[in-house]
């Protein structure tokens, strides 16, 4: 009998005790992986500052910039060495809401300046200068993939900061050699009937609230030379939310792209040019599709006339490949028209000598004199001035 049960125990018991330890020993493997992993932030879409882990870019390892004069301008360029697409560690800070630019420790350690693509500026100022911007990208991620094929390098692309992952598009971006900019949402003319997003910045809302919102666009991605409204002209001639924009780009070492328009962008051009921020106006936005070959003929002109012209572009197949062959053909068409990355118009601006102070004026001799002489006429005058008579007191009657 106790064989029998001894017997038991081993065919109904013995099962459950492997199957146990078996189990045991897993649970001890899994809590020896967690309590040993790596256990940095995840939550935001960029890595931590020291784990970042790209050396950036010394100004003294640049070699000296290339000529990318309008004689040559090549379909498709590889980055150079100098060109570093790694985030790089002294340009980021943290804040409430991710991480955020800022300038380095020296006077060439800026956003602008470290991600641009100096490498593709002319040697020498040009005649006439004329740059491209792309905006709207990073909604569609296959249109970012053409644009890599299809663009020159020296096109500027501009991420909607609503769009997915837009870190890693601007990374990839980045990669393939791009200068990129992140769009900023401002208040539409119409709000709230055109929504222009959560992190907007809204006329309506207290200079706290407004900081706010540019931080959590500004912390939605990385690497960029700066930024350029994607909405809102309403916002874009208010004063208060463009002292703002203007306080924060040149706080962080940004560049700023205007796409105001008529008198108030002459407006805020003035207001940079005190600042040691770069600065550049749009010339012509591409409305219409069908409108494309009028669009790149008056860019041309206006460049030409002006001295520089910045257009403005929709993230469209055709118009890729339209903007490839207009900058391949610029050599034949307009010999005097250098095609140059957006951040050397930001070069241009702050090389352009600053306006002089208004002159106080002159004080008057003569004229302090007659002041003067009208002070003492009016003390003589009241010195002089006959004092008032007292009432008589009146006499009290009887009856």
């Amino acid at each position: 009998m106790i064989r029998r049960f001894l017997s038991f125990l081993v065919s109904r018991v013995a099962p459950w005790v492997v199957i146990l330890l078996n189990v045991g020993f897993l649970v001890f493997v899994a809590l020896l992986l967690f309590v040993f992993q790596d256990h940095s932030e995840t939550s935001s879409p960029f890595l931590p500052v020291d784990a970042m882990t790209s050396p950036p870019v010394q100004p003294e390892t640049v070699p000296s910039p290339t000529p990318a004069s309008s004689a040559e301008v090549p379909e498709k360029d590889t980055p150079p060495p100098s060109f570093s697409s790694a985030v790089a560690q002294d340009l980021v800070e943290r804040s409430a809401f991710g991480f955020v630019p800022k300038r380095g420790s020296g006077p060439d350690r800026t956003p602008w300046q470290v991600y641009a693509r100096s490498d593709l500026w002319p040697e020498k100022p040009p005649y006439a200068t004329v740059s491209l911007v792309v905006e709207q990208m990073g909604m569609n991620p296959t249109l970012l993939d053409q644009a890599k094929t299809v663009l020159p390098s020296g096109v500027a692309l501009a991420f909607n900061p609503y769009a997915e992952d837009v870190f890693s598009q601007m990374q990839n971006a980045r990669d393939a050699g791009f200068e990129t900019l992140l769009s900023l949402a401002l208040e539409t003319r119409n709000y709230p009937y055109s929504d222009p997003g959560q992190m907007a910045l809204l006329t309506g809302n207290l200079p706290e609230k407004n900081q706010e919102m540019v931080f959590q666009q500004m912390a939605t991605s990385q690497g960029y030379i700066g930024m350029i409204p994607m909405m809102g002209k309403i916002a874009r001639y208010d004063a208060p939310v463009m002292d703002l924009i203007l306080s924060q780009m040149t706080a962080r070492g940004l560049m700023y792209v205007d796409a105001a328009e008529g008198t108030q962008s002459a407006v805020h051009e003035k207001r940079w040019k005190n600042n040691d921020s770069p600065y550049a106006r749009v010339t012509l936005r591409l409305e219409s599709i069908e409108a494309r070959e009028a669009f790149f003929k008056t860019l041309a002109q206006t460049a030409l006339k002006q001295g520089s012209a910045i257009g403005i572009l929709p993230p469209y197949p055709i118009v890729f490949k339209d903007v490839k062959e207009w900058v391949k053909s610029l050599p034949q068409n307009y010999a005097q028209l250098t095609f140059v990355p957006l951040s050397y118009q930001g070069r241009l601006f702050l090389d352009a000598p600053k306006p002089e102070p208004e002159p106080t004026p002159a004080a008057d001799p003569k004229k302090e004199e007659k002041t003067d002489e009208k002070k003492d006429n009016d003390k003589k005058d009241k010195k002089e001035a006959p004092k008032p008579k007292p009432k008589p007191k009146s006499e009290g009657g009887g009856h």
